[in-house]
């Protein structure tokens, strides 16, 4: 049995396929393609495989092969984040720094600034890159209210509402991302690792 990466890159070489085209007919980066391919990302999520088996037209038996390749077993299925109504405008530094700061261990990250200024769209991003690229788990909750948390995954909580302190405590995997026009209060003890992450107008001089 090949490798994920290199079963991917001769189905796509046999469909006539650039690794552009093919993130686009699967709606996803080329650069998810490219780790993918690479190596890099070795545990795509059952969705990543099935966006991609869908968009390189693969037959039954060949999808299931991509599947068996991915080992990725029958397991809950993490929600994706809604999918955003626009591209994201003078804000591709700032969602690189955010996701590099997430994946590196940063477990509570609150993101500042006033209304409209763009912090929802920039969680979005992160979350979307979080999700699709390195198969982590997003739960979309802009609701007071204790979510249900897959312990075995790597998994991101946006929510416009301050966390339950319980969370971080309970599941080591947990990331949160909290969306407000200043930094809510929280507890020492679940707070040891806060980032506040400002957010001002993106620049539009030309």
């Amino acid at each position: 049995m090949k490798e994920f990466g290199e079963l991917l890159r001769t189905h796509r070489i046999h469909a006539g396929l650039t690794q552009q085209q093919l993130a686009d007919f699967a709606m996803l980066s080329v650069r998810a393609i490219r780790d993918l391919e690479c190596g890099r990302t070795r545990s795509p999520r059952a969705e990543t495989v099935r966006l991609l088996a869908d968009g390189l037209r693969l037959d039954d038996t060949s999808r299931a092969d991509l599947q068996q390749a991915g080992g990725r077993p029958a397991r809950k299925v993490s929600v994706a984040p809604p999918a955003p109504s626009s591209a994201i405008v003078g804000r591709e530094v700032e969602a690189a720094a955010l996701t590099d700061l997430l994946v590196d261990g940063t477990r509570l990250v609150t993101v500042t600034g006033v209304s409209g200024v763009g912090k929802t769209r920039l969680a979005l991003e992160v979350a979307g890159e979080l999700h699709f690229r390195l198969g982590w788990s997003v739960l979309w909750l802009p609701a007071a209210r204790l979510p249900s948390i897959d312990p075995a995954a790597d998994t991101l909580l946006v929510t416009d509402h301050v966390p339950d302190p319980r969370l971080l405590e309970l599941h080591p995997r947990l990331r949160i991302v909290v969306t407000a026009l200043a930094p809510p209060g929280c507890r020492a003890s679940t707070c040891s690792r806060w980032h506040r992450w400002p957010t001002t107008p993106p620049c539009s001089c030309s």
